[in-house]
């Protein structure tokens, strides 16, 4: 990720995981202070989601929103819903502070997902939620994408992204 088409400060280069050749995850932080939360970077979708719940053999959640000071709820009746050819997940939108790397986003909204029993083997990837970043009419989200955020503030010149995904690397 290389903000403003620029290389050296502003600039990031951010390294993903390979998961078997068909998706790749990294780590984002989100809240304050910063948790840790590993996503997948999807193409094919356009909402950020992490789990509140914790996973199989963890002691805490991926992101644990009463540990954030800066979360809010976001006041709708919407509730977000997304399905998957492996199954759906459920949750409820807010705001909190995210980080990709070296840039920051303030108040981004994006989804807490407290149900992702019906996503068929969740408990066993590698990464917690999914960072998409596809168009626009896919989100579901009722504000702006992580794209479009990062476009808005002058982080991004055009809202264009690309990935090197070496195989079996």
């Amino acid at each position: 990720l290389r903000s403003a088409g620029k290389e050296g400060p502003g600039s990031e280069e951010l390294v993903l995981q390979n998961n078997k050749n068909v998706g790749y995850y990294g780590d984002i932080q989100i809240g304050n202070p910063p948790q840790t939360v590993k996503v997948v970077f999807d193409t094919g979708s356009s909402d950020l989601w992490v789990p509140t719940t914790r996973r199989p053999g963890e002691e805490v959640p991926a992101y644990d929103y009463s540990a954030s000071s800066t979360y809010e709820v976001v006041p709708t009746s919407d509730i977000f819903i997304i399905v998957y050819g492996q199954g759906y997940a459920v949750g409820d939108f807010c705001t909190d502070d995210l980080q990709v790397g070296d840039i920051k986003l303030d108040h981004f909204m994006f989804a807490k997902v407290d149900n992702t029993s019906n996503l068929r083997d969740w408990g066993s990837m590698p990464f917690d939620g999914v960072l998409g970043l596809g168009f626009p009419v896919l989100t579901r989200t009722p504000g702006p994408t992580f794209l479009e955020a990062l476009n808005s503030t002058g982080a991004l010149e055009k809202m264009v992204f690309g990935f090197y995904l070496p195989k079996d690397e």
